[in-house]
Formats: structure tokens, sequence, C-alpha cells
């Protein structure tokens, strides 16, 4: 299989409204300093206890594997 994405959920606190980027760092390992793959999204899209879905180019072979993510938060209010 081919990792393309995946969907994470939020909690925005009683539906503020949020503004900025959120980006998603996908890596090989929490010790890695480059990205294999980045996804951003626009905060206002973010509910309140929904998922999110993060999209990227597939990773060829990456059945099985293990990987580290994190998110982080650009000009966000």
């Amino acid at each position: 299989a081919n990792f393309s994405g995946i969907g994470l959920q939020f909690a925005t606190y009683s539906n503020r409204a949020n503004t900025g980027s959120v980006i998603f760092h996908l890596r090989s390992d929490i010790d890695s300093l480059q990205d294999l793959r980045t996804a951003s999204l626009s905060a206002s899209q973010l509910r309140d206890n929904q998922v999110a879905q993060f999209t990227f180019a597939p990773l060829v072979d990456s059945a099985g594997k293990t990987y580290f993510f994190f998110i982080e938060s650009q000009f966000t209010t």
C-alpha cells in the first residue's frame, strides 16, 4: 500500500473561529529533521470534534512501516 493521507480529529473549543494554516509534517522517525511529506489546511476549515483530512503524494512501499508526524499551527488564532 502507498500511504497518501491521514484523518485527524481536532477540537476548536466551542466552535471558535480559527484563522491561519495548520500544517501536517510526516517524517521517518522522531529524530529526523527532514519532512517526507507535508500537507496544509486552512484553520477555518476545522470544526469542533470533527476529522480533518490531510492528503499528500503517496509514499511508495509504505505498508508496515512506522512514521512520526506532528502538526504545526502558523499564524492561527
